[in-house]
């Protein structure tokens, strides 16, 4: 597994061919995990998610914004992360 480098992923990052695993703490700090697959880079430290069905983790996210992520593209290389919703 790796951290992100723009100029290195960028063509993976991309692609449409990837799923990510989001995870994030709920109002009583269970975990919640999400699996998406709209998760993309938007520049040096942003990264966006399309909101194609409404679940809880949006809701968690602006209730506790600290989360971590991994993604996983086509050929099967890891990314791994944090970031702050």
């Amino acid at each position: 597994m790796k951290k992100i480098n723009l100029e290195r992923d960028a063509g993976d990052f991309a692609s449409p061919y990837k799923v990510a695993l989001v995870a994030c703490h709920d109002e009583v700090d269970d975990v919640h995990i999400s699996l998406l697959s709209s998760l993309m880079n938007r520049g040096e430290d942003e990264m966006t998610l399309g909101e194609f069905i409404k679940g809880q983790s949006k809701s968690l996210f602006h209730e506790k914004p600290q989360s971590a992520f991994l993604i996983m593209s086509l050929s099967q290389e890891f990314w791994t992360g944090t970031m702050d919703f």
